[in-house]
């Protein structure tokens, strides 16, 4: 949720077309906000416009490059994603 609107993080990882995870983090003004953090070499000009297909709410607030951290079981480890990126913006 930020700002009272549900995003589901999977529709703009989906949009996106390369490695990335999206994660919700909190913010004063939000609640919680979106944030985008894609794999080094990703091309931010063509997410960017790939983006502008979904509603204005439902896009990252920020864009951030790092590497992805794994699960054992294959899938990101988005709570890691999101403790990098919380600290990343000095949002502690």
């Amino acid at each position: 949720m930020s700002a009272g609107k549900k995003i589901f993080p999977e529709v703009v990882e989906s949009a996106s077309g390369c490695e990335g995870v999206a994660v919700g983090i909190p913010s004063r003004e939000w609640g919680q906000m979106l944030v985008w953090v894609g794999a080094p070499g990703f091309d931010s000009n063509q997410i960017a416009l790939k983006w502008e297909a979904l509603p204005s709410w439902q896009r990252p607030k920020h864009v951030l490059e790092h590497v992805i951290p794994y699960l054992s079981s294959g899938k990101p480890d988005r709570q890691a994603v999101a403790r990098w990126a919380t600290q990343e913006l000095d949002l502690r």
